[in-house]
């Protein structure tokens, strides 16, 4: 978990963000038109496509998709008559395609430069949030 809460103290808030928590990042879906119609606008989406959610592929797409779930979105199509593929999309830009055999730190590093932005906005809600981050930024204002 890399944030920490702050929603509303009560009990059902809190409940409810444990249960998002908990929750799999990566939904399933049968086809890759189910999950196009699913992808929104300024939506980052991970795709896998996995012989079967057993595999060694399918358990390091899931891992990276916990440490990334509050940056993108995953999606995987169970196919057993495909090799695993794992592709990214944001904003209907034709997809680009993860290369190289997958392990969870090649995964990690290259999802994590597709759904993180490198430069961030600012606001009221994630301000405390980056500063706790350690790194040094700069604030420009126009």
């Amino acid at each position: 978990m890399r944030k920490e809460y702050r929603g509303k103290r009560s009990v059902d808030s809190l409940v409810q963000y444990a249960r998002d928590q908990l929750k799999d990042p990566v939904e399933i879906l049968p086809s890759f038109a189910l999950i196009f119609d699913k992808i929104k606008n300024n939506m980052k989406a991970a795709i896998g496509q996995f012989y079967s959610n057993t595999s060694e592929e399918y358990s390091v797409f899931e891992k990276v998709a916990v440490s990334l779930k509050d940056d993108c979105h995953f999606f995987a199509i169970i196919n057993e008559d495909r090799n695993p593929m794992i592709s990214f999309r944001e904003n209907g830009v034709p997809d680009a395609q993860f290369t190289g055999n997958i392990s969870q730190e090649k995964l990690k590093t290259w999802l994590s430069e597709k759904c993180r932005p490198l430069v961030r906005e600012i606001t009221f809600e994630n301000g405390e949030e980056m500063t706790e981050e350690g790194l040094p930024f700069l604030i420009l204002f126009y």
